[in-house]
């Protein structure tokens, strides 16, 4: 089916970019099974990491990868790559995704830190990926290329120079396939983070290739297992840091979730795991920091799956943009299936075979998936109402003076049509606010009356009374302008009133005008009633 957002559920099953040849465990299981297994644990893809000699012609993988049982007796004597068909045919077969991760540029164990250095140059690199992409470009099974891991001694800019040209190259082979993107060790902001995870450079330096929306960026994600002293995570013996573990959403937000939860691009997360006191040989709880990783996991599954906040609940405010109710979240490979891993253990004990059921249960959540994305967003709640200055400005020059500054006894808005004296005040007036150009008398709600202001005018100037509501901003408009001149005040004719507002409760925005009368006349100790409408 086309058009619809898969989300990648990933296991590694490593061993392939050692000196096997081929990912491990196939001395003492079926190669059938692991994969059997794998698909039943609710995975649908496998990263399988390689090496740049795995791609050598004509390597055959020792006879000892694959122990002295009849079990994978198919495998024995032919090449690295054609055991690698055998198992991408089957992932096929079973519906499981394959993504290839050029893990190193030698055989050999753990990370290189860059896929060119010595005799192992961009050429070779390129090398290594055409012979991946000219023999599996239209193998339905296979979804991308990991292009390297965890080039943790590159900075971000050599980094992703690197990305889009050997991307690009990757993509002239095999123009469907997806092209992942590691993080680096150090983020430009000398910030260290996770081998593979520091990818805060991303939001001024991304990696463009030639053929759009082709680009997932792939971050590592570890809990207290590997390494040690990460300020951020807290640790048996150890003052937790503050606010754990909710502390853990800028952590993640600042290097890579950003990416996702901005819209930017999509995530996969290339490696997270664990050994959650879980002992990798036999299942007993014997490791250190076990309910802290736990609670690692826990949070960081809930992230995964657009509970930003990570407290359990998902809000629409929470998920990316353009998200959709078929969304499942970000795209993930635990590492790692294989129980032989030093940094984790695996999902499996050390006889290959009996499931570590406590690391399946905090997997569940997103292998499972039964949450439900709260889509489409109901409207947000109104936001704190906004002061709005109204200001009545009036203008009645008899022979060269303005007669009428002294003589407005009583201004009053309005939010419906009527008599002043018969309707209730609906205008929340602020005589407190510092705009008031001077000292009110007799506020009430919706009535001014007004002083005088002092001082003599120039010709030309115009009288301005000024007061504030708090209502006007959330859609409540005055309808009705009431002046009251006292009964003794100079004759008013053929003036000029203008009545507008200052918008935003701060100084220095425009005055706009609502309604302007010209040619006025008011009548001395009455209402006189204006329409702003």
């Amino acid at each position: 089916e086309t058009n619809v957002p898969i989300r990648l559920k990933s296991v590694n099953w490593f061993g392939a970019e050692a000196t096997n040849f081929t990912p491990h465990g196939t001395w003492v299981r079926p190669w059938k099974e692991i994969l059997d297994h794998i698909k039943s644990m609710g995975f649908n893809c496998v990263r399988i990491p390689f090496s740049g000699d795995f791609t050598a012609p004509g390597l055959i993988p020792p006879q000892s990868a694959f122990g002295n049982s009849d079990a994978n007796t198919d495998l024995l004597g032919i090449t690295a790559l054609e055991v690698l068909d055998k198992y991408l045919d089957y992932c096929n077969e079973i519906g499981l995704y394959v993504v290839l991760d050029h893990h190193r540029r030698n055989a050999g164990n753990g990370a290189d830190g860059s896929p060119i250095a010595g005799s192992y140059t961009m050429a070779s690199w390129k090398a290594s990926w055409a012979v991946m992409c000219n023999r599996y470009k239209d193998h339905p099974a296979v979804v991308g290329a990991d292009l390297h891991n965890e080039p943790h001694d590159l900075n971000w800019s050599t980094w992703a120079g690197y990305a889009e040209e050997v991307g690009n190259h990757v993509l002239s082979l095999a123009p469907e396939w997806l092209i992942f993107v590691e993080g680096v060790g150090t983020n430009n902001d000398s910030s260290s983070y996770w081998w593979g995870g520091a990818l805060k450079d991303v939001r001024t330096r991304p990696v463009v290739l030639s053929v759009v929306n082709k680009v997932a960026y792939s971050p590592h994600e570890y809990g207290q297992s590997v390494g040690g002293g990460q300020q951020w995570l807290a640790y048996d013996g150890q003052t937790p840091p503050a606010n754990w573990p909710l502390n853990l959403t800028a952590v993640w937000d600042a290097n890579w979730g950003y990416i996702f939860y901005e819209g930017i691009a999509p995530i996969w997360i290339g490696e997270m795991g664990g050994h959650f006191g879980y002992d990798p040989e036999t299942g007993a709880i014997n490791r250190p920091h076990a309910t802290q990783e736990r609670e690692w996991m826990t949070r960081l599954i809930r992230y995964l799956n657009f509970d930003r906040n990570l407290n359990g609940s998902i809000h629409c405010s929470e998920v990316p943009p353009n998200t959709t109710t078929q969304h499942r979240g970000m795209s993930f490979a635990y590492w790692s299936f294989n129980p032989n891993s030093g940094d984790t253990g695996g999902l499996v004990q050390g006889d290959w075979e009996t499931p570590q059921e406590g690391k399946l249960s905090l997997l569940s959540a997103a292998l499972t998936e039964s949450y439900t994305v709260p889509l489409p967003c109901p409207p947000p709640p109104p936001a704190a109402p906004k002061r709005r200055s109204f200001q009545l400005r009036l203008s009645n020059w008899v022979n060269g003076v303005a007669p009428i500054y002294t003589q407005i006894q009583e201004v009053q808005l309005r939010t419906t049509k009527g008599t002043p004296e018969s309707l209730p005040g609906n205008f929340s007036v602020d005589t407190s606010h510092p705009w008031l150009d001077w000292p009110a008398a007799n506020i009430a709600d919706g009535n001014l009356a007004t002083g005088a202001p002092g001082g003599p005018l120039s010709s030309g100037d115009m009288v301005s009374y000024s007061f504030f509501t708090a209502n006007a901003a959330n859609g409540i408009a005055p309808k009705q302008l009431a002046i009251y001149p006292a009964s003794d005040a100079q004759f008013f004719t053929a003036g000029r009133i203008v009545f507008g507002y200052h918008d935003d409760d701060a100084a220095g925005q425009p005055f706009v005008v609502m309604k302007e009368f010209t040619g006025v006349s008011l009548n001395k100790g009455q209402w006189n009633l204006f329409s702003l409408d």
